[in-house]
């Protein structure tokens, strides 16, 4: 078998291993391929080693393996406003800029797809001068196929900061496409 991780940081903490085994091959059969795919990797151990490259390939329809109905998460509005559709990310120049006024807490509205309902996801403001913070989201609603859940933040005053949102949750076989079983 074969496991390929993208993202732009991994950070493994344990062991990633692709083993040969006699479960599903009486013979044993041989090791299996890591592939990771990131700009930031650290930590953890691969067994067997890991080819590891810092250019991240793409993650679609059209992958190799195929992926199928892959979860994503989108900032969808800071503060009411529409975040751009391919958001910078940099301190030099906000993709969104509040209304003088604005005050904390500001609605960071998340949209999701693929992820189960109920998903508490978290938000990390990260001011280009201070600490970062995180804040959580309530549980998802929505179903399935598109859900959403606004986290309140506060962001610092007069200053640009980056968001970041993530979550965890298991990922289940309709995100990964069938195995096909040889018949003996």
């Amino acid at each position: 078998g074969a496991i390929r991780l993208v993202a732009p940081q991994l950070t493994n903490q344990g062991t990633v291993q692709a083993l040969n085994g006699p479960l599903f091959c009486p013979t044993g059969g041989g090791p299996g391929r890591i592939r990771l795919e990131c700009t930031t990797c650290a930590g953890g151990t691969t067994t067997p080693a890991a080819s590891v490259t810092t250019t991240l390939g793409p993650i679609t329809a059209a992958s190799t393996p195929p992926l199928i109905n892959v979860p994503t998460l989108t900032m969808s509005t800071v503060g009411g406003l529409a975040v751009p559709p391919t958001p910078a990310g940099m301190y030099t120049t906000a993709d969104v800029s509040l209304p003088a006024g604005s005050s904390n807490p500001v609605p960071i509205t998340l949209t999701a797809t693929n992820t189960p309902v109920g998903t508490v996801f978290t938000v990390k403001v990260i001011p280009q001068s201070g600490t970062e913070q995180l804040f959580v989201t309530p549980p998802s609603t929505g179903s399935l196929t598109s859900s959403t859940a606004t986290a309140l933040v506060n962001l610092p005053p007069n200053q640009i900061a980056l968001l970041y949102a993530f979550a965890s949750f298991p990922v289940t076989a309709s995100v990964v496409p069938a195995r096909r079983r040889r018949a003996r």
